[in-house]
């Protein structure tokens, strides 16, 4: 290789190539460039510039010090030849004034130029062969005439001409565009969209051409629209102007075909009846589960039933006169199938009786197994009402069933209030398992040792698990996470350390096996990581536990006073009713396994939750409320529980929605007898006892508000004789003194009106509480009056104002007792507890 020319020490802004001395400062307009930062491409340029001192230099090194001209590189190397100074990504230097020169990489021939050629020179093929002869003595093309030219000018324009008539004639007559059809469309869309979201797409496209006034609507389009309303009002507004939507009085209208009301709903168990033809033997075995909710007291009347809503309500077992608190709901859940349905539901003050309690779980099963379906087993707490029905049922570990009409029906209490029944009793009071103590001690000693060290053992525990403030006590995570097999060897394991005594270890091994216990009847899976969270079948290794559990459970008592805790009975009856229920399913249906998380009341509290989070902050509804979030939770599938509800999410599904209920009809109002109630004398009770001022100014102004409604009806004669001089009380309501608004009643209307009062009183107490109750007050109070009231037969005022004065007087007295029912303040508010547990 050829010596590189002397150059100064700087050689960053000199050429590197052999034989060149250019550089910045004496070619100041000639572009330099940097050798590549890719090895491969530099090692091409080290190779071409033929030095040897910069073949074992680095690449980094050469980028940094080393630079080329614009004279080493051929023309086609540059993105613009006429700059020349900026290279294609692939520029490789090639002109070098050295003997062995690097290949040129500009091919040698250049490419064909385009040459125009006229039409007149272009020579068609002809059928016959051409000679080579005639081609080479062909003569050459001539140039046009000028003719010829403006000829070709214009044909030109006129294909110029032509081009545009065509744009304006697709323009005024727009080719067809081909049609899809909504079955393709939903077709396309099904493989992409689910089913929920498919459904309003398609509806928006069907309603997109249609009208306002000519919008008709799905049961499933209401459905899924009242589900938007149901989670806010407020953007189901905003949906409205974005999206075709149903109004809020088609909702209103579509929800009250739903008709509930205490008792077992015949239109539920009708659509009930008609889905259970669809199921398979298997889909129809389900459970009986109910359970009680607390609601808050509160009366109102219902126009539709004329009856006043808010008093203990069993359905047909009859109403009493007592403030119903709580709400008892039945339910049937799928047992091998994934489905679940509220069908009824009753009012009580307090639980439920048991006797009542008893004849309502007899109707339920008779009701279900009228429409199609075979109950296996009743699930409930192990509250006392339910307590004592199941012990009159003769239900025991032994037998932990009952009969009826000759069958076999198996009695399971909710897994999860045992697990929280045990842990409480352990934290109060500490237990007894046979000669061993078990103690909470233990759990607060290791919990304060694993608080201190900087990676915990423990670490899903906190204070509520240890403390157990308000609330936490009703929330099962809390009690599983404590009582669960990772706390059990932790304590073992600081046992072995030294750090809790030795009397710890049946505390770690008492709550290991209620662990297992509670994995064995809480199994979501066929098959488990975890031994003992697996389906539960016939054949199952875990029948050897199951059955030594029952005996263990017995020695297990308490340290206080109650030494026999419920608790532990129930954990026996329901290991008993489910080792037998598996035994039942494999002989009578040739069920395999079965699944232990469908025996629990997850289904029923987490339609609670649903209910209480449908209030807001309001999570102990009245009458009305329940009833109407009940109604919206039957027809709404789309409803999720609060994320701070005391069990899991079940993965069930209602049954049917609002496209399966018959529209309910006027419902028939009860008669009554108008004589029922003894009569009422007028000289003894009227004016005694309204003698004071502001009673009869009060009294007054009813009246003639009730004189004001009935005025259009009234003749000129009747108008006259209910007309007064003025009350007080009357007078300063008014807002203008020269106008008049308010009507001042008469003598007469007045007498009538402290009689109707009266009889009103009289009777109230003893009617509110029963059906047809504004038919019966109107009846009994047309039938007490003794005012003689002149009047025209055509008028008939006394039997119109007596019906008005009924429905003023029923809807002020609920009034009343509304705000009566609002003064009995708890000891604290329960939404300040509930916000210090937060």
């Amino acid at each position: 290789m050829a010596a590189p020319a002397k150059r100064p020490s700087n050689s960053g802004e000199w050429c590197s190539a052999t034989n060149c001395t250019n550089n910045h400062s004496k070619n100041p307009l000639m572009s330099f460039f940097r050798f590549r930062k890719d090895p491969e491409r530099c090692k091409k340029w080290v190779t071409n510039v033929r030095r040897d001192d910069i073949h074992s230099k680095p690449t980094e090194k050469l980028f940094k010090n080393n630079i080329l001209c614009a004279d080493h590189f051929e023309v086609s190397q540059f993105m613009n030849p006429a700059l020349r100074n900026k290279l294609i990504h692939c520029a490789v230097p090639t002109v070098f004034d050295i003997p062995n020169k690097p290949p040129s990489v500009t091919p040698r021939r250049p490419p064909p130029k385009k040459r125009y050629i006229p039409i007149s020179s272009v020579h068609f093929i002809s059928e016959e062969p051409i000679h080579a002869e005639k081609s080479q003595s062909a003569k050459p093309a001539r140039e046009l005439t000028p003719k010829k030219v403006a000829l070709r000018k214009k044909l030109h324009s006129a294909r110029q001409q032509l081009y545009r008539l065509k744009k304006i004639s697709e323009k005024l007559h727009p080719a067809e565009k081909p049609k899809v059809s909504l079955q393709e469309i939903n077709e396309i869309l099904s493989e992409h969209l689910k089913d929920k979201t498919l459904d309003f797409v398609m509806t928006q496209i069907r309603m997109a051409s249609k009208s306002k006034y000519g919008l008709r609507w799905s049961c499933t389009d209401k459905s899924l629209a009242l589900s938007f309303y149901h989670a806010s009002p407020k953007i189901y507004r905003l949906l409205s102007k974005l999206f075709r939507l149903p109004s809020v009085s088609t909702l209103r209208e579509s929800m009250s075909s739903l008709d509930l009301k205490p008792g077992f709903s015949p239109s539920i168990l009708e659509a009930l009846k008609v889905k259970v033809k669809s199921m398979t033997p298997d889909e129809n075995l389900c459970t009986l589960v109910f359970d009680e909710m607390s609601i808050k007291k509160a009366v109102c009347y219902d126009p539709k039933h004329d009856v006043v809503r808010g008093f203990e309500d069993y359905a047909h077992l009859g109403r009493s006169r007592y403030i119903a608190n709580h709400a008892c709901v039945f339910m049937a859940r799928g047992l091998t199938a994934y489905w679940k349905q509220p069908f009824g539901f009753v009012f009580s003050s307090g639980t439920v009786k048991d006797v009542l309690l008893k004849q309502l779980i007899f109707i339920a099963i008779t009701d279900l197994e009228q429409v199609g379906l075979c109950v296996k087993a009743v699930i409930c707490d192990q509250g006392s009402n339910n307590m004592v029905v199941t012990k009159s049922l003769g239900v025991s570990s032994a037998t932990p069933y009952f009969m009826h009409n000759g069958t076999q029906y198996f009695v399971i209490y909710d897994t999860p209030h045992l697990i929280k029944s045990i842990r409480n009793n352990l934290h109060k009071s500490g237990l007894k398992c046979g000669t061993s103590e078990v103690s909470w001690k233990y759990v607060e000693a290791f919990y304060a040792h694993d608080c201190k060290l900087p990676v915990r053992m423990a670490p899903k525990l906190t204070d509520k698990h240890i403390k157990l403030p308000l609330f936490a006590a009703l929330r099962v995570k809390l009690a599983t996470q404590v009582m669960s097999h990772s706390v059990a060897a932790v304590i073992s394991t600081m046992v072995a350390l030294g750090a809790l005594p030795s009397e710890a270890k049946e505390t770690a091994l008492f709550i290991d096996r209620f662990d297992k216990l509670f994995n064995s009847i809480n199994s979501y899976t066929l098959k488990s990581s975890k031994p003992f969270h697996h389906a539960l079948t016939r054949k199952s290794t875990r029948q050897n536990f199951l059955l030594d559990s029952l005996s263990w459970l017995k020695t297990i008592h308490g340290n206080s006073k109650i030494k026999n805790l419920p608790c532990t009975e129930g954990w026996q009856v329901s290991f008993s009713a489910a080792l037998h229920l598996v035994q039942d399913l494999h002989t009578n249906h040739n069920i395999k396994f079965l699944l232990t998380s469908r025996l629990n009341q997850d289904c029923i509290e987490n339609l609670f939750s649903v209910i209480r989070r449908k209030g807001g902050h309001r999570d102990n509804p009245d009458i009305g409320q329940f009833t109407s979030a009940l109604q919206q939770v039957m027809v709404d599938s789309l409803m999720v529980a609060s994320t701070r509800k005391s069990c899991k999410d079940d993965l069930d599904v209602f049954v049917f929605g609002l496209q399966n209920i018959a529209p309910s009809s006027t419902p028939e109002l009860a008669t009554t007898q108008t004589n029922v109630y003894p009569a009422f004398n007028l000289q003894e009770n009227v004016l005694p006892s309204l003698l004071n001022v502001q009673q009869a100014n009060v009294l007054a102004y009813i009246a003639g508000y009730i004189c004001h409604r009935i005025a259009p009806k009234m003749c000129r004669t009747c108008s006259q004789t209910f007309s007064h001089p003025e009350h007080l009380f009357i007078h300063e309501k008014n807002y203008s003194s020269t106008s008049s608004l308010l009507l001042t009643p008469s003598k007469y209307v007045m007498e009538l009106c402290l009689q109707l009062e009266n009889a009103y009183k009289s009777v109230c107490e003893e009617v509110l509480h029963k059906e047809a109750v504004k038919k019966t007050l109107t009846s009994y109070l047309i039938n007490v009056v003794t005012v003689a009231v002149p009047e025209c037969e055509q008028c008939n005022l006394v039997y119109l104002f007596s019906r008005l004065f009924t429905s003023v007087r029923l809807h002020h007295s609920l009034r009343l007792s509304n705000q009566t029912f609002c003064k009995t303040k708890m000891k604290r508010n329960r939404k300040v507890l509930k916000l210090s547990d937060v």
